[in-house]
């Protein structure tokens, strides 16, 4: 009666939404995201590090839900669309 029963459906994402690198990068701003990217990955995207960077002081801002969070990452933790990674600098 109108319903289908037992449907099969398949679903593609065509482009997901870009992430963004700030801070202590060559160059910092938005980047496509790709699937399985990490953050070391994307600081690559980004053209490395600069010489003030703190290679092991990362955050990322994630929106999880309706709440955004912040967290302590390193450069094996992955990346999800719509991140905002950034490379803090270090103290000499």
């Amino acid at each position: 009666q109108g319903y289908l029963q037992d449907p099969k459906v398949s679903l593609s994402i065509e482009k997901y939404r870009p992430f963004f690198i700030l801070g202590e990068v060559r160059s910092p701003g938005r980047y496509n995201f790709q699937e399985n990217m990490n953050v070391l990955e994307a600081i690559a995207l980004a053209e490395g590090f600069t010489y003030r960077a703190n290679e092991k002081d990362i955050e990322i801002l994630r929106k999880i839900g309706q709440r955004p969070q912040y967290f302590i990452a390193n450069q094996t933790t992955s990346i999800m669309p719509g991140d905002v990674v950034t490379i803090k600098e270090r103290f000499f």
